[in-house]
């Protein structure tokens, strides 16, 4: 919804339709996959030996298994990244507004707990909650300071809700073991875009960014699987038919149906 100019729509007469749930499971084995690449260094093995450079001095790795991972949001992508990191870690540690308690009874090792208490005792922190008001710059100086030493932030949900400056700031205290964005703030003019010939040179923060080894940047392409294209492709023509009255309209689809302009 944070993308959608409802209001003008609605002035303008437009009816516009969107597809509200796509492979959550890609999205979560994305983070998943994230964690375990910062977590084993292999952003780094692939840079140094493809320039023949074996050295492993500085590439001890974190074993998963007794670690702590928080899940920051518990819906649908939430719920997967929960499942299927919890076969690697001792302990998952989930916060959300409105906690699912059935739910997190599927999965044995783990619970709901407040935010200052999965801040400050996981190892893996992933992000899966939406862009609102209460989320914008969630993860900021403050909540920084409340996590452990050398923990793993992975954030596939939106940019917005990372401080950029916190995090960077974080980043040079050595803070954090690593970090994986696939989303980030300002990078509506960045995604989807070869911007290779520019860099970053009107960004100082995340020209600042991209020089930390230990931070991985991908444009946006979490959600980008084959189950992904086929449910975003079928969903669209869905819609479509049940606009023109050719088939059933999801009214949950539309974010601004006729009926409210």
């Amino acid at each position: 919804f944070d993308n959608s100019p409802t209001e003008e729509l609605k002035a303008a007469g437009i009816s516009a339709a969107r597809v509200p749930s796509y492979s959550p499971g890609s999205i979560a084995e994305y983070a998943v996959t994230q964690i375990m690449a910062l977590a084993k260094n292999t952003h780094m093995s692939y840079v140094m030996t493809k320039k023949a450079d074996f050295e492993i001095t500085n590439m001890q790795c974190l074993l998963l298994e007794n670690k702590t991972c928080g899940v920051i949001g518990t819906g649908l992508i939430g719920k997967k990244c929960a499942t299927k990191i919890s076969s690697l870690v001792e302990k998952v540690l989930c916060f959300d507004v409105y906690p699912d308690n059935e739910w997190i009874k599927t999965i044995p090792n783990a619970s709901y707990a407040d935010m200052d208490t999965v801040l400050r005792n996981s190892d893996f922190i992933s992000i899966h909650v939406p862009l609102l008001q209460e989320t914008h710059h969630l993860i900021n100086e403050e909540a920084f300071a409340k996590m452990k030493n050398n923990v793993v932030l992975v954030n596939t949900s939106r940019g917005e809700i990372v401080h950029m400056p916190s995090l960077i700031k974080a980043l040079e205290a050595k803070k954090l073991w690593g970090v994986a964005l696939d989303v980030f703030e300002g990078e509506k003019k960045y995604i989807f875009h070869d911007k290779s010939k520019a860099g970053f040179r009107d960004d100082p923060d995340l020209a600042r960014l991209a020089q930390f080894e230990h931070v991985i940047l991908s444009s946006h392409i979490a959600f980008y699987t084959d189950q992904a294209v086929d449910q975003i492709t079928a969903k669209t023509l869905e819609n479509f038919m049940g606009f023109v009255g050719k088939g059933i309209k999801d009214e949950k689809a539309f974010i601004c149906p006729l009926e409210c302009l």
